[in-house]
């Protein structure tokens, strides 16, 4: 479950510049799909983190491959989409120009990472504030 969505055909998915003809050549020798969106949320850290169950261990309720999709994602510039409240204009943009657009592309890849520094933060806090679990 850890290493799910750490695989590098995804993130090359993700990352590629698709007007550089080298990086669509290396999309294609690695079987790469192309990923223009990334629609997901996070676990829960910290208050809310005890109505989410992943056992007993707190640093299994660290987040790693939704926030490494979304960077991936963001830097690519591709549609990161934490919030339901923007699926209708994700979908009204598909279907008014066949993409999502550059403007709402970038706002919000502003707002995965204010989400993703919060919930970071919240996470610092807890090692910040918590002793070490017994061996």
């Amino acid at each position: 479950h850890r290493v799910a969505t750490l695989q590098t055909e995804v993130h090359m998915g993700l990352l590629a510049e698709l007007e550089k003809p080298t990086h669509i050549e290396q999309l294609g020798d690695r079987k790469a799909p192309i990923i223009d969106i990334v629609v997901g949320n996070y676990y829960p850290f910290g208050v809310d983190s005890k109505d989410f169950d992943h056992g007993n261990n707190i640093i299994d309720q660290i987040d790693v491959g939704g926030p490494t999709m979304g960077r991936s994602g963001s830097k690519g510039l591709r549609a990161v989409v934490l919030e339901a409240k923007d699926y209708p204009i994700i979908l009204d943009e598909l279907k008014q120009f066949g993409e999502v657009t550059l403007a709402t592309r970038w706002r919000l890849a502003g707002e995965f990472f204010r989400t993703v520094s919060s919930l970071d933060a919240n996470i610092a806090q807890y090692f910040e504030e918590n002793p070490p679990p017994e061996d």
